[in-house]
Formats: structure tokens, C-alpha cells, sequence
């Protein structure tokens, strides 16, 4: 049954098909060479998948995204440095962290984000390949930096508080982000000192415009603190927390900024309903995918051979690492993390690995899978916003992966970079 599994898989997935439903067919294949399993068990296994309090929190995240992107969220954030000497770079990095903090999602970070910034960046002097790079780099924070629906599915198949994860990605984001701006900066000194001087105005914004532009910004940038303030104060839980930023997503758009009318939200729940359909719908045929890899006990043999070959919790840690990038570059995170989470976090536990520590790592990975050829998530989005191909875009890349790849390394070799703050604030 599980080579039967494992060779429908590759044909389809070689055949172009699209992975949901390579995963999804490719299991009932397996079922259909096995023959003792009836096909009964795909409805079922579908509703248990879905029949779950945190998944809830999915739709509600993504909804109060579009919410928070159609009050201009992304408009606000470029106007606070976008005439700065390099700051178009570094504020794509920056709206894409703020972004993120609303809705979770890299590709909306990615799509709302990108549309306004890779054209400006492009006609400010820089080249197209590494707008569309470092914009596929910056859209990437979003599952790492809380409220994150990577985190929500990681601690759903894990066990692991989805709390504690969304702490524990914040300072690993922090670093991630600061490491995107340093490339950024070095970009901003080649390539505006070659920009014509209309195309790159010299000297900051004015201090009133700039005070208020960030004035402007604050009530769409404080939904983050509503959710994690209210998460650290025990006031509600992660999915209560998705349903408040709904709540204070309508209201700031509706009664502070007055840009929501009546007529806008139609077309924003059937987006965030679209939205939502594809991400559980990938969460259902993932999950008939590892039940069956669970029946035919793949997670013991094959976590007692990386048991087997590594002996330390470092060297396994970096072992994974590499296991979970490359999975990242050929599949979609969320059905990565159903598929090979429940072989990999099991050996993480019985070698001592904190399961917090372990879960970031594997989001951080799965995020650095998303700009990276031939599958990114983020990469295509921005490479479709650029207009150009990834093979195009593709060499771009390697600084902006480069960086990520060293902020994870230090959280690997350090796990007090991402355990300390869960920690001080008592979130387990």
C-alpha cells in the first residue's frame, strides 16, 4: 500500500497535477491497490480532519487580512519610509512584517505588499530579479510572525500549545526581517546611486508627514497587539483571538478609517472564503495522506534509520533541517507539515528537543521553502506581479535565502532564541 502510496504520488505530482489533489488521488490509489480499507473511511477521515477548534481560527485569520488590507494597511506603512535613501526595500520588508502580523498568510503578505512595492522598487532603479526576490523573502515572514496559520496547523497535528508557538516566533521573525533589511541596504547603495535623480528623491519626509503617516497607521497596526495581548493575558484563545480580529478589523474599517462600506464586504468574505476553501481543502487531502502513511507504520522504521544516523539532538536538528527544506521546495507547507511532522516531531520529543523549539524550526524551514525554486509559494506570486519567469528570478534569490538560512542556523545552534520569551511570559 505504501509504494502504492508513494509512486502515485510522484507520477501525479510529475504529471503537473496540482498538489492537493495529487496527494488526495494518490491516496485513493493506495486504498484501491490495498483493498481491505473500504473507501468509507475518505469521508470520515475528511470530517475528522476539518472537526476541529483550532483549524477554526483559518477562515477568521484570513478574513481579518482582507479586512485589514482593504483599509490600506500596506498604503500607511509605505508612506512612513518610502522616500528614505533605501527605503523601498526596506519597507517592503517592513510592511510585509506588519502584514503578517495581521493575517498569517505569506501569499497575501506576498500579493498585498508586492503590487504596490516591486513596481515602485523597479522604477526607483532596481532591478526586477531581486524586487521580486526580496518581496518573495519578506512575504515569506508571514507564517513565522504571530498570528500565523502555519503555526495554527503545526500545533493542530502536533499537539504543541499554538500560544506558545505564536511567542516563540517572534524573535526568530525579528531576526529574519533584520537580516532581509541588511541585504537591502546593500542593494539600496549599488543600485539607487545609480538611479537617476527624479526616479530616487533625496532626504526623508518631512517630520509632519511623517508623524502623521505613522499616526495613520496605528489602528491597523494594533490589531497584532489586541491578538497577542489578549492571548498573553489568558483573555482568550488562539481561535477567540482570530474571532476578535475580525471584530476590531471590521470596526477600524467601518467607524477610524471609514474606507469599508456595506457593499465592500461581498466581495471580501467570498475572497477570504475562496482563501480558505483552497488552504482546507490542501488540510483534507493531507490528512488521508499521513493517516495512511501512519497505518503502514512509516514513522517508526523511518525515524528509527534518521534516529539511527544522527544520535544528537543537534545533529538531528540539522538533519531535519535539510529534510524540511527541501520538502518546502516541492511542496505546500501546510501539507508538508501533515505529511512529515508526524514522522519527524516524535524523534524530536524522545531525543529531548523541545517541542516548541522544534515546531518554529520546522515553520522557519518551511517558510525558506516558499522563495526558493521550483515551487515557492511567495516566489511565484511576486515573480507573476514582476512579470517574469522564476528561472529569471531565480538567481536573485540566493542572498535573500542566504540570510534566512543563517538566522536559522543560530536558532537551531540556540534555542533559547526562540524558547526564552514563551518562557519569561509563562506560555506553555
Amino acid at each position: 500500500m505504501i509504494a502504492a502510496l508513494l509512486v502515485a504520488l510522484a507520477l501525479l505530482l510529475a504529471l503537473g497535477a496540482p498538489v492537493a489533489f495529487a496527494i488526495g488521488l494518490s491516496g485513493m490509489a493506495a486504498l484501491i491497490v490495498d483493498g481491505r480499507i473500504p473507501f468509507a473511511v475518505i469521508p470520515q477521515r475528511a470530517f475528522a480532519a476539518l472537526n476541529s477548534w483550532p483549524l477554526m481560527a483559518v477562515p477568521l485569520f484570513i478574513f481579518a487580512g482582507e479586512l485589514m488590507n482593504a483599509c490600506g494597511i500596506s498604503r500607511r506603512a509605505v508612506a512612513i519610509v518610502s522616500r528614505l535613501r533605501g527605503g523601498l526595500p526596506i519597507v517592503s520588508v517592513v510592511a510585509s512584517m506588519f502584514f503578517a502580523s495581521i493575517s498569517g498568510s505569506s501569499s497575501a503578505s506576498t500579493a498585498a505588499v508586492g503590487t504596490m512595492m516591486i513596481p515602485a522598487m523597479r522604477q526607483r532603479g532596481y532591478p526586477a530579479g531581486f524586487a521580486a526576490a526580496l518581496q518573495a523573502a519578506g512575504g515569506a515572514l508571514g507564517p513565522i510572525i504571530p498570528p500565523s496559520i502555519i503555526m495554527i496547523v503545526m500545533g493542530y497535528v502536533t499537539g504543541t500549545s499554538i500560544s506558545a508557538l505564536f511567542i516563540g516566533g517572534i524573535v526568530p521573525g525579528a531576526l529574519i526581517a533584520a537580516a532581509l533589511i541588511a541585504v537591502s541596504r546593500g542593494a539600496a547603495r549599488i543600485h539607487e546611486a545609480a538611479s537617476a535623480p527624479a526616479e530616487a528623491p533625496a532626504g526623508p519626509n518631512p517630520p509632519a508627514t511623517l508623524l502623521r503617516a505613522m499616526v495613520e497607521a496605528i489602528p491597523a497596526l494594533g490589531m497584532p497587539v489586541v491578538v497577542l495581548g489578549g492571548i498573553l493575558g489568558g483573555i482568550f484563545t488562539a481561535t477567540e483571538a482570530a474571532g476578535v480580529a475580525v471584530a476590531y478589523g471590521l470596526f477600524v474599517g467601518f467607524f477610524v478609517y471609514r474606507e469599508l462600506r456595506l457593499r465592500d464586504l461581498r466581495p471580501l468574505l467570498a475572497r477570504a472564503a475562496l482563501r480558505s476553501a483552497v488552504v482546507l481543502f490542501v488540510a483534507t487531502s493531507a490528512f488521508l495522506f499521513a493517516w495512511l502513511i501512519a497505518v503502514g507504520r512509516v514513522p517508526d522504521q523511518l525515524g528509527g534509520q534518521i534516529e539511527a544516523l544522527t544520535g544528537s539532538p543537534i545533529a538531528f536538528l540539522l538533519v531535519a533541517n535539510l529534510i524540511l527544506i527541501v520538502i518546502g521546495m516541492f511542496m505546500e507547507s501546510i501539507s508538508a507539515i501533515i505529511v512529515i511532522m508526524p514522522i519527524l516531531f516524535p524523534l524530536a520529543l524522545t531525543l529531548g528537543v523541545d517541542p516548541v523549539h522544534f515546531g518554529v524550526l520546522a515553520s522557519v524551514n518551511f517558510c525558506i521553502g516558499m522563495v526558493t525554486p521550483p515551487y515557492g509559494a511567495t516566489l511565484f506570486v511576486a515573480c507573476t506581479i514582476a512579470k517574469k519567469s522564476i528561472g529569471e528570478v531565480a538567481g536573485w534569490t540566493v542572498r535573500p535565502v542566504l540570510a534566512m538560512v543563517v538566522v536559522l542556523l543560530l536558532i537551531t545552534l540556540f534555542p533559547a532564541a526562540v524558547l526564552t520569551l514563551p518562557r519569561l511570559l509563562g506560555i506553555t
